[in-house]
């Protein structure tokens, strides 16, 4: 039943509505995630540079990784197999650094042998590391980190500021009709 004063919604309104109400909780999940990741940030002082470090192709990894499946057949445990080309590091035998490559460039990459360099920064008072590109500093890092968790906060906060004003503004020319 509708209500004399009330037009009838086209299906083009309601299809928006849900988009944009949709993409609201996407924005809100955002901004979780964002404070989420705010407090595992470090700061530039925490990472300890050991220099631009020569990898070598090493072997190729093959693992089983869950699939993000949205469908009706969720009984289904899908998984697809990914690829990784590891590499080991030439002076430190601990150090390595993995890539998301195809089964035929991780092959091609084992035959070439061809080393790449990384810069390695160790976390200070953990065994932990980090490999970055060579011309990265300790500062670049740590600011490129805090850059990405700031964006996703604001584009998030964006967003939801500009759905909330969109609604003041709709429910105020309603209420004035």
């Amino acid at each position: 039943m509708t209500t004399p004063n009330r037009p009838k919604r086209s299906r083009w309104h309601n299809f928006l509505f849900f988009i944009t109400f949709g993409l609201l909780l996407v924005a809100i999940g955002a901004i979780k995630a964002g404070f989420d990741l705010m407090e595992g940030l470090r700061s530039a002082d925490e990472y300890q540079d050991q220099g631009v470090v020569t990898f070598i192709p090493k072997r190729v990894i093959q693992k089983q990784e869950e699939m993000q499946v949205t469908s009706r057949v969720v009984r289904s445990n899908q998984t697809k197999t990914v690829t990784y080309l590891e590499y080991w590091a030439q002076e430190h035998s601990g150090w390595r650094y993995r890539v998301k490559r195809s089964a035929s460039l991780a092959r091609e990459g084992i035959k070439s042998g061809s080393p790449i360099e990384r810069r390695v920064f160790t976390i200070k008072d953990t065994k932990r590391y980090i490999t970055t590109e060579p011309e990265a500093t300790a500062e670049s890092y740590a600011r490129g980190e805090r850059g990405y968790v700031q964006l996703l906060i604001g584009l998030g906060g964006a967003y939801c500021a500009a759905y909330f004003t969109y609604l003041l503004i709709y429910w105020r020319q309603r209420r004035k009709a």
